[in-house]
């Protein structure tokens, strides 16, 4: 039986992802930039709002990760939370996540009543300042919006096949990636994230830093469906990119790689 409109929009999963400056910004204007997104998401319907790789302090120098570094329910993490209250759109950002003794690369995520769905940290780091400033994390982070289980990955953490395919045999249907890709790494986001959403029959939400600093960050943010296609893409400035995750677009035709993964 086709479904209603109705049907269709209380099934639809709207996600926004903002390509924000890579410009070092204080975190009071790291907040300006967030209400002005929740703003133009709020017009586009969106349910969730992504936020690239250490949205609070900048992918920038360890030292600076370390200065900004503060806990879950840290002062930025509470203006996030009354601002996703605010606008009714549930919030993932990146930030460094001062635990104890030790600082992670992190996301929070705040749902639309500000209530956190889930803090994921960072387990897989490159070469750079990353893996002397960070602890790797060592669990993983699911929660869910309008019925529709999401997993959360970091950067580098989808470039591993075993990360993507652990979080779908879990029942994720969308991976949320917030990132700070270079654009030397133009492969990674232009075709193995949506080799990544290909090959386990999921979507993926990959926020990047715009490509308007020295540092050449890559843009090109986007959404990628289950067969692999982009459906919302950036371009190389800041920008908020949208896609519709309608049943349809979550049932799309797939290879059954998951149901012959006990072979292995």
């Amino acid at each position: 039986m086709k479904q209603s409109a109705l049907d269709q929009s209380e099934n639809t999963l709207v996600v926004s992802m903002l390509q924000a400056s890579a410009k070092t910004m204080s975190p009071e204007a790291r907040i300006e930039e967030l209400e002005s997104a929740l703003q133009a998401a709020a017009k586009m319907g969106a349910d969730l709002l992504v936020c690239p790789e250490l949205f609070l302090s900048g992918y920038v120098t360890a030292e600076r990760s370390k200065q900004l570094a503060e806990p879950v329910d840290g002062p930025f993490a509470n203006a996030v939370s009354a601002l996703a209250l605010r606008y009714g759109i549930a919030v993932a950002y990146g930030y460094p996540e001062r635990d104890g003794q030790f600082i992670h690369n992190s996301m929070l995520v705040f749902g639309s009543d500000g209530e956190m769905l889930g803090n994921y940290q960072k387990t897989c780091f490159p070469p750079g300042f990353d893996a002397s400033c960070f602890v790797a994390g060592t669990s993983d982070a699911l929660f869910t919006i309008k019925g529709i289980l999401c997993g959360c990955l970091i950067c580098y953490d989808v470039e591993f096949p075993e990360n993507t395919r652990r979080l779908a045999m879990k029942g994720a249907e969308l991976i949320v990636v917030p990132t700070a890709l270079l654009g030397k790494w133009n492969f990674v986001v232009e075709t193995l994230v949506p080799t990544r959403a290909f090959e386990n029959g999921i979507s993926i939400a990959y926020a990047n830093f715009a490509a308007d600093n020295e540092d050449g960050y890559a843009g090109l943010s986007r959404c990628v469906d289950p067969i692999g296609q982009s459906i919302a893409v950036a371009g190389l400035q800041s920008e908020i990119i949208t896609a519709h995750l309608t049943p349809e677009v979550r049932s799309r035709q797939k290879l059954p790689y998951l149901s012959l993964v006990e072979r292995f």
